[in-house]
């Protein structure tokens, strides 16, 4: 439920398909793969009427033994992560493969329109994903915009030697949104927002 934003006394609610796949799709060495990967899905309707308002498809459709995004694995709320008032969107896409890909990814999407705000990544072991609750926490920092946590049971099972000797010790992890970070962009070296090595 991501709120009554409507006032007409009934939530808006967010409803997801992780199995969604969109097929055939091109494997790599164009081979096709007739059943489609699955990217996953994650709708947001209006209440009583069910009318949808707007839906996110996972972005990686396959790779190599690569089965999709599985996007909406997980769903929660972030609350007012980006400060407009609005309940905010948490999407849990694991990216399921049947090779050690090891980063999960975590979707922060705007409650007003379905836009990305932020993906937060992390390594995870095969069969566990990282981010596997999601709840918001409030503005615990009092700067005007939400923070959540996730947790992660299997943390350290087998992925890194962080805490060797340490398996499934488990974690809890606070995030927050923060809209004026810079954006990642890979091969930019220099950090000024172009790529500059290949």
């Amino acid at each position: 439920a991501l709120g009554d934003r409507d006032g007409n006394g009934f939530p808006e609610i967010a409803v997801s398909a992780p199995y969604y796949r969109e097929g055939p799709v091109p494997l790599r060495g164009g081979v096709d793969d007739t059943l489609g990967r699955y990217r996953g899905w994650v709708g947001v309707f209006k209440l009583p009427s069910f009318e949808l308002l707007y839906s996110m498809v996972g972005r990686d459709p396959t790779l190599t033994g690569f089965d999709g995004d599985n996007l909406g694995l997980s769903l929660g709320t972030a609350g007012d992560a980006d400060g407009d008032g609005i309940t905010d969107l948490l999407a849990v896409a694991p990216r399921i493969t049947i090779a050690n890909y090891p980063f999960g990814r975590l979707y922060l999407f705007s409650g007003k329109n379905g836009s990305v705000l932020q993906i937060y990544a992390a390594l995870q072991a095969f069969e566990y994903t990282f981010f596997e609750d999601l709840s918001p926490l409030g503005d615990v920092d009092g700067v005007g915009r939400d923070e959540f946590v996730v947790r992660h049971p299997q943390d350290d099972y087998l992925i890194d030697d962080r805490t060797p000797g340490r398996i499934n010790a488990g974690s809890i992890t606070v995030l927050r949104y923060q809209p004026n970070a810079p954006r990642f962009i890979r091969g930019d070296v220099t950090s000024d927002g172009r790529v500059n090595m290949a």
